[in-house]
């Protein structure tokens, strides 16, 4: 599947761009890298794509508290083209300020083949690291895709799911080689992240590593039910975790899936682990907020409903369930999700889930709607968020995001970041990544699935305490937006460190 062409246009793009990973056989061993010529350079002007996209150089920031008035920040947004098309994008940050990204083809060759790319240079320029066997791919073709960066040990996990097993690539940053592994009965929107443990004796890998997604399949008659497995040996065996975190349940009746209480459709956010070991998934169960906590790695979880002020639904019947968390080295919980009025809140813990705060707006004053959150902590303790939104989207409460109203909205992508979201009132500053002039997308963003992102996008705090967000740029700088788009990582410049 690689040709020259190909693996040129993956190689080293001269503009900025975003890295992931790959999968294939338990236990087997594929080369890291395909070898490139250094020489040969893939300069931006030898993509018509890239010609189209031009190079944004991002927007402005805002500075302001909580629900206030804002004032310009000196802060700015940064876009990078990955050189690869994405969808469902994420990305991962080594300690040596290494960019992973999960891309979903190479341009122009509908290959479909979710190659892993890597810029050392701070998004400026993009490799091809996908797991190979001699010229070929060695990662199959799958469906979601998701990449992982173990911040403790800088291992890499790199998956696309495919059902009834998926196939699993994992390898350290500076190891030569990806390793296999085999994930069955759990598939779609998956999601994986580690932590220290809370029952096990850990071997040589000083992490648990977890996987948790929809259980039996995304058409199973379980579709409605989150699974987890978990491995203690960095990834290469994998076991269930014990109780399903959620399940369908009969006693939530507000609103229900398709009319039918009890029923809640969907699947979880980003798992977290703090440093005691306890696991916490967000998720939203039939139109609320709710993160269910487990302290013996998975085997049992207590449930909470995290506010009572809704999430986004649609005429169909069917409710939001994207969600995200964080926990700083105190024990603070930050959950982070779209409100019913489809504006970014944050609610706030400090007891372990047992009560919680009033919901407060994160978002800057001019946001009118809002999709898709993502949180990651940053080795200071600072909270960093982006989603995709729009300031000349109708708004209003509980709006689907599509319609005759919306032809002319246009979406861009937001870090908004704060180093004391604990307080009373706390201070946010948010960038938008993209040039003003230049959206990610046009036109609708719905409820569970945003235009060309698809599900959900990713945001990572990187050592240095700057926040990089993933995301899909559908539109080209000439104001024409696409069907598909370009995997690009936006970063806040200017800002608080995190």
């Amino acid at each position: 599947m690689r040709t020259t062409a190909v693996a040129l246009a993956l190689a080293a793009v001269a503009v900025p761009a975003p890295m992931d990973g790959g999968a294939h056989r338990a236990g087997a061993h594929v080369h890291a890298y395909a070898r490139f010529d250094p020489a040969e350079v893939w300069a931006a002007e030898n993509d018509p794509l890239q010609t189209l996209l031009g190079t944004p150089q991002g927007g402005p920031g805002i500075r302001y508290a909580s629900e206030g008035r804002g004032t310009p920040a000196r802060a700015r947004g940064r876009l990078y083209d990955t050189g690869v098309m994405a969808a469902e994008p994420t990305l991962g940050i080594t300690s040596d300020g290494t960019i992973l990204f999960k891309g979903l083809d190479a341009v122009g060759t509908g290959s479909y083949q979710w190659p892993v790319v890597a810029s050392r240079d701070g998004g400026r320029t993009w490799s091809d690291v996908s797991p190979m066997v001699g010229a070929e791919p060695a990662h199959p073709t799958g469906l979601d895709p998701i990449l992982y960066v173990d911040e403790d040990t800088d291992r890499v996990f790199n998956n696309d799911f495919l059902y009834p097993c998926s196939e699993l690539s994992f390898k350290d940053a500076d190891a030569e080689e990806w390793e296999q592994s085999v994930i069955c009965g759990l598939a779609d929107h998956q999601n994986i992240f580690a932590g220290p443990p809370a029952t096990s004796e850990m071997g040589d890998y000083p992490n648990v590593v977890y996987y948790c997604a929809i259980d039996g399949g995304a058409f199973a008659d379980s579709s409605r039910a989150t699974g987890c497995v978990k491995s203690l040996d960095g990834g290469l065996t994998w076991v269930r975790t014990g109780a399903p975190p959620y399940v369908s349940d009969p006693g939530i009746s507000d609103p229900g899936s398709y009319g039918i209480p009890g029923l809640c459709d969907g699947t979880t956010g980003h798992g977290f682990v703090d440093r005691e070991g306890v696991v916490y998934l967000p998720r939203g169960l039939c139109g609320q907020p709710w993160l269910a906590i487990s302290r013996d790695e998975g085997l049992t979880w207590s449930r909470v409903q995290v506010a009572d002020n809704g999430m986004p639904a649609n005429e169909d019947g069917l409710q939001e369930h994207e969600a995200g968390v964080v926990v700083d080295e105190r024990g603070t919980i930050y959950y982070f999700y779209m409100a019913r009025d489809r504006l970014p809140v944050v609610v706030i813990s400090r007891d372990g889930g047992e009560t919680w705060g009033r919901p407060f707006r994160v978002g800057p004053p001019n946001l009118a709607e809002a999709s898709l959150p993502a949180i990651d902590i940053g080795p200071r303790g600072g909270v960093a968020m982006a989603y995709i939104g729009s300031t000349d989207a109708p708004g209003g409460p509980q709006p689907d995001g599509e319609g005759p109203e919306y032809v002319d909205t246009t979406w861009n992508g937001y870090i908004t970041v704060s180093t004391n979201l604990d307080a009373k009132r706390p201070v946010l500053t948010t960038v938008q990544v993209n040039a003003v002039d230049d959206p990610l997308h046009m036109h609708s963003c719905p409820i569970l699935r945003c235009a060309q992102q698809y599900d959900f996008i990713d945001v990572v705090v990187a050592p240095d305490g700057v926040p990089w967000m993933a995301a899909v740029d559908a539109c080209t700088a000439n104001g024409a937006c696409l069907f598909n788009g370009r995997g690009v990582v936006g970063r806040m410049v200017g800002g608080p460190a995190l």
